[in-house]
């Protein structure tokens, strides 16, 4: 910190532009970090905010910040966007698919049990009771299946 705070000093006490039109500043440790977010927007406000610290920290007004990954990235922007309404549509497209799927399960299982829910009302079971009886049956088939998702979703993140 003793160095920042010299150099600090030596630029307070300099006419910047005498020496340089230029300073170079390497980001330390992870320099791609801020280049991986996943929205391009991001990016832009990660490395909006450093060069704002940099900029206070040293006390150099007005600048111009020069991001030559950055805007190769721009590139890019409208492709993952395209990607990401693409992926959207194939979600959609398959929950879709999946709620049609157990709806069909669902009413062929209860045309296969039409005979037994006649028994059972003529023993004297209410409209009530087959309902109970038929909604039990499909939380049998929904609870597992979210769990499953579920597990499978944190897998896949992970």
């Amino acid at each position: 910190m003793t160095h920042l705070n010299n150099f600090i000093d030596f630029i307070a006490t300099q006419n910047t532009s005498d020496y340089a039109d230029q300073i170079i500043i390497n980001l330390k440790d992870d320099r791609t970090l801020p280049y991986m977010q996943a929205n391009y927007d991001d990016s832009v406000g990660v490395l909006t905010n450093i060069a704002s610290k940099i900029s206070d920290t040293l006390g150099l007004f007005p600048f111009q910040m020069d991001l030559p990954v950055l805007e190769q990235l721009l590139f890019t922007k409208y492709s993952s966007m395209v990607l990401g309404m693409m992926m959207d549509i194939i979600i959609i497209v398959l929950f879709a698919m999946s709620v049609l799927l157990i709806y069909s399960m669902k009413l062929l299982n209860i045309e296969e049990k039409t005979f037994e829910f006649g028994i059972l009302r003529m023993l004297g079971s209410t409209k009530r009771g087959i309902i109970y009886l038929i909604l039990t049956e499909s939380l049998f088939f929904i609870v597992p299946a979210i769990i499953i998702g579920f597990l499978l979703t944190l897998v896949a993140l992970t």
